[in-house]
């Protein structure tokens, strides 16, 4: 009975550390998303492995999924465009009408921060212009057009 409970934490294990490895090693995409290396090259090892899972819950229709991309830390600079691009791949990959809803999900807050990595995204490395995106774009546009400014 003890050697099948120690193999079970065994198999276990392996199967953990496989996962791990698996979603951790780097790799140029992700579900088909180009990744950028820097924004990449400052995540931990587990802090890849749960931006991967949070990128194909967004990729499902999970908008809590989305605000918690949007809120990632992506270490700023050069990782910030590089998690913009992310971000406007799977709003390319999503659709404009599904995630547009998920957008209408979102804080206040995090439509802000979403609507600066976008405009990162679309200038740093999107095929799609910034002055082009609302017209590709015009649900997801239109719902991040509304939000009001913060009162401080």
């Amino acid at each position: 009975m003890r050697m099948l409970h120690k193999r079970s934490l065994l198999f276990i294990s392996v199967i953990i550390v496989g996962l791990l490895a698996f979603f951790t090693v780097p790799r140029d995409t992700s579900l088909g998303i180009k990744l950028g290396g820097t924004h990449y090259a400052w995540q931990s090892t587990v802090g890849n492995f749960h931006y991967r899972l949070l990128m194909a819950r967004t990729l499902h229709g999970d908008s809590s999924a989305l605000e918690s991309l949007v809120n990632f830390d992506c270490g700023g600079g050069a990782g910030c465009y590089d998690h913009g691009e992310v971000l406007v791949q799977l709003l390319n990959k999503v659709g404009d009408a599904k995630f547009s809803l998920m957008v209408k999900e979102l804080r206040t807050e995090s439509k802000y921060v979403l609507h600066s990595l976008l405009a990162a995204g679309f200038e740093y490395g999107s095929t799609v212009q910034v002055s082009d995106s609302e017209v590709r774009f015009p649900m997801t546009s239109g719902v991040l057009a509304e939000i009001q400014p913060p009162h401080k």
